[in-house]
């Protein structure tokens, strides 16, 4: 492929633009759910520190 070919420039606009192969997942997958287990836990963090804060808040008035 060569450096300056127009199609490795272009940006995907739609999700279907989108394409990996079957190689490419093996390397991809555990790092899409390690990263999955990770949001979810800074989603569960978040969430807690925000009810906190709104209860903290709330037992102020």
């Amino acid at each position: 492929m060569p450096y300056d070919d127009d199609s490795a420039t272009k940006i995907p606009t739609q999700l279907s633009d989108f394409s990996i192969d079957l190689d490419q997942w093996k390397i991809l997958k555990p790092l899409s759910e390690a990263s999955s287990e990770a949001v979810k836990k800074l989603d569960i963090i978040l969430t807690s520190e925000t009810l906190s804060a709104a209860i903290f808040d709330i037992g102020e008035l």
